[in-house]
C-alpha cells in the first residue's frame, strides 16, 4: 500500500522540494537517518513520507506541525495509534 507515497514522492521531487520518505523497504538505519534529518534544527525538509505500518513504533516526529492520514489502514487501530503518535508531545 505504499503507491500512494510513491505518487506523492514524484510529486515532491517535481516541485524541488526536501523530504524524507520511509516505507516497509527502508533499512533501521537508514530510518534513524531520515528521522534525525527531519528533526535537526534547521532542516529544509518539511515533508515526511511514511506509511503508517512502517512507523508504527519507535517513530518521535516532535517538529512536524500537520499530520495527514492519505490512505487509511484496513485496520482501523493502526490509523488511530498512529495519530495518537502525531499528536505525542515531545
Amino acid at each position: 500500500m505504499t503507491r500512494l507515497l510513491d505518487i506523492l514522492e514524484d510529486y515532491l521531487l517535481f516541485r524541488g522540494f526536501q523530504y524524507c520518505h520511509i516505507d516497509g523497504n527502508t533499512g533501521g538505519d537508514d530510518r534513524d537517518v531520515y528521522i534525525e534529518g527531519f528533526n535537526k534544527l534547521g532542516s529544509g525538509k518539511f515533508v515526511f513520507l511514511l506509511s503508517t505500518r512502517a512507523g508504527g513504533l519507535g517513530f518521535n516526529l516532535a517538529t512536524s506541525d500537520v499530520f495527514i492520514l492519505y490512505d487509511n489502514d484496513w485496520n482501523p487501530q493502526v490509523d488511530l495509534q498512529a495519530q495518537d503518535r502525531a499528536h505525542r508531545i515531545g
